[in-house]
């Protein structure tokens, strides 16, 4: 009896050193792989200049907040995930909107936007863009004059952020206009029917392999989904390529998945009596036409007034594609009611 109990004791003894040894490598080689990812990714960004003490990714990074008091109409905008420099690439078309046609312009960084590597990779929560966006908007319009028109804007994950206003503002936007917004029907049309498929396996390979550098994108001239070539090349060159991020992080990925299940789900049935712009390139390489189309009967069915307009040979970054002039002069109809 004594010689089993010690027979056990040492199998167990045996069993518990190979899981321990094994725990400890695999988080030995999760931090490897970060370790490395970081060192890559910050020598890609070395030649990046970040404000010392807020560490917006200048020039163009920082919020972008110009108001005049006697403008009667404002474009509250909010970007898309982890964009180093927010909606700052848009920034032309900001000033054109503000200086000619007198709107304001308000543009926050929210939640993961506007920081480098190692501050825009730590753990985060969609609650953090919710919070931001929908405090920074009820402070603004707190004390806007009576007839004032506020419309509501977005780009991809901002359409998070956009929702909750919609469905939490103390003061209802006039309206809402999404630019290629987040929805549940992912569908990574870039790079290999094997890199696709794994693409949608993520929720497992995030334990495998949760941090990458991200390859070249071979279905367009750079990083961005923007179809027409000579435009993608002339802003990746003028704005994107010192402001991309190059690294994946599975894990960001797999709660952002989960964030279009929650806001269709959850959000969307609260937004009620909206007038709803959806535009979205037909050639989106990261969701479906279906995906923003359902999106749009979701809103419609709890009670909002919603338009879906496709625009053919664009991608995800729409407003620098084929369709970015028209689309922008939709946005600017629903600014000024023409």
């Amino acid at each position: 009896m004594k010689s089993l109990i010690l027979h056990i004791m040492k199998l167990t003894g045996t069993i518990l050193l190979l899981f321990f040894a094994f725990v400890g490598a695999y988080y030995s080689l999760i931090r490897w792989q970060y370790n490395s990812v970081k060192k890559e990714v910050e020598k890609r960004e070395s030649v990046r200049t970040f404000d010392k003490d807020l560490k917006y990714n200048m020039p163009l990074g920082e919020p972008v907040f110009w108001v005049k008091p006697g403008n009667r109409v404002t474009l509250f905008f909010i970007d898309g995930f982890r964009g180093q420099i927010g909606a700052g690439h848009y920034r032309p078309w900001f000033e054109k909107l503000h200086n000619q046609y007198g709107v304001n312009i308000v543009a926050p960084i929210t939640a993961l936007q506007g920081w480098p590597f190692a501050y825009r990779t730590r753990d985060w929560h969609r609650e953090e863009d919710m919070r931001q966006a929908l405090q920074i908007y009820d402070a603004y319009c707190s004390n806007l004059p009576a007839g004032h028109k506020v419309v509501v804007g977005s780009m991809s994950f901002g359409a998070l952020s956009n929702v909750t206003i919609g469905a939490k503002g103390k003061r209802r936007p006039d309206a809402m206009v999404m630019v290629a917004p987040l929805n549940t029907g992912l569908d990574y049309k870039s790079g290999s029917a094997v890199t696709r498929w794994l693409s949608s396996k993520i929720s497992v390979i995030q334990y495998i392999k949760p941090w990458m550098i991200r390859g070249k994108n071979k279905a367009r001239a750079t990083l961005y989904d923007v179809v027409n070539d000579e435009k993608n090349i002339a802003a990746w060159d003028a704005v994107m390529k010192d402001s991309v991020n190059y690294e994946e992080n599975l894990p960001q990925g797999v709660h952002l998945n989960e964030t279009a299940v929650y806001m269709e789900n959850e959000l969307v049935p609260q937004v009620k009596g909206e007038n709803i712009v959806i535009l979205y390139g037909e050639d989106d390489l990261t969701f479906s036409a279906k995906g923003f189309e359902t999106l749009g009967e979701k809103l419609r069915a709890a009670g909002n007034t919603v338009k879906t307009v496709p625009f053919a040979k664009s991608g995800h970054m729409l407003l620098y594609d084929n369709g970015g002039d028209k689309a922008k002069e939709m946005i600017l109809d629903m600014l000024l009611a023409r």
